[in-house]
């Protein structure tokens, strides 16, 4: 007999039509007392006949799950390794025909997507136009996605950006900073989710061989099953060498496989195996 916790997620993912099962249990479960809590609701029986027959409720419940927070330049370090060591390195074997190749999974309103982008540009006037660039950023949220193609920001997102960013790449309007065109122009926004059996990298971008993908804080929020599933898709998107940069609290989902080596023990950035 299903318990309580499990007649929820069948009932949300059958009105959904989206099997949020595939979400870590914890997770699941700390979405759903807040929602409890929210409703003034003192138990997961009350919350299951309050549900019944209500779409919206489901709604939102799934689009809770849809985890959409980030900032610019948010993990220092790594960023200042793409900055002084990575980015540089990778550009000096890049001619402008092969160009640098990035995905951004899960990727948010794109503030991941266009802080890479920045170091790009500032690198490619360093290197005097000599290097070409792309961005791929994709999440399963089309609202987020509209968000992030505006590309407007509150202060509060932007802390982390130097001033002379600030002031080279972004306007202030109102209380709000939008990201100058220059960089969203190598940007590259759509829909994808991780978990599609039809394609295992953005159909936008045409093919894989990525030379970085950054999927920050995002595989934590799944069971490990379904994590070993999109770790295995992110590996085979890269390129051979390629990196792929997790979140800190996801170092240890991929420290003892061997296809992909630690680029650096203070970080999880991470390196594929093999030769170009």
């Amino acid at each position: 007999m299903e318990s309580v916790f499990e007649e929820i997620i069948s009932l949300v993912s059958g009105n959904c039509r989206k099997d949020i099962s595939v979400y870590d249990e914890d997770f699941l479960h700390r979405t759903i007392e807040k929602r409890l809590l929210s409703l003034s609701l003192k138990s997961s029986d009350e919350y299951l006949e309050y549900i019944k027959g209500n779409q919206l409720e489901t709604s939102l419940i799934s689009d809770s799950l849809s985890v959409s927070y980030s900032e610019f330049f948010r993990n220092p370090v790594v960023f200042s390794l793409l900055e002084q060591h990575i980015l540089p390195e990778l550009a000096s074997r890049k001619s402008l025909h092969d160009g640098i190749r990035v995905w951004s999974a899960g990727c948010a309103a794109g503030q991941e997507a266009y802080s890479l982008a920045i170091l790009l540009n500032e690198l490619d006037e360093v290197q005097q136009g000599r290097i070409s660039y792309r961005i791929f950023a994709t999440d399963v949220s089309g609202s987020i996605l509209e968000m992030a193609r505006r590309g407007s920001f509150d202060g509060s997102t932007v802390q982390n950006v130097k001033l002379k960013h600030i002031d080279r790449y972004f306007s202030l309007e109102g209380e709000s900073y939008t990201i100058a065109d220059s960089i969203k122009s190598h940007v590259c926004f759509s829909l994808h989710n991780l978990l599609d059996d039809n394609s295992i990298y953005p159909p936008d971008s045409i093919y894989g061989s990525f030379d970085i993908v950054f999927c920050s804080n995002v595989l934590i929020y799944f069971r490990e099953a379904v994590r070993k599933t999109i770790i295995d898709r992110l590996r085979r998107s890269l390129s051979a060498g390629g990196l792929l940069i997790l979140g800190e609290a996801e170092r240890a989902f991929v420290i003892n496989d061997e296809s992909i080596r630690p680029y650096t023990p203070i970080t999880a950035i991470f390196r594929k195996s093999g030769r170009r």
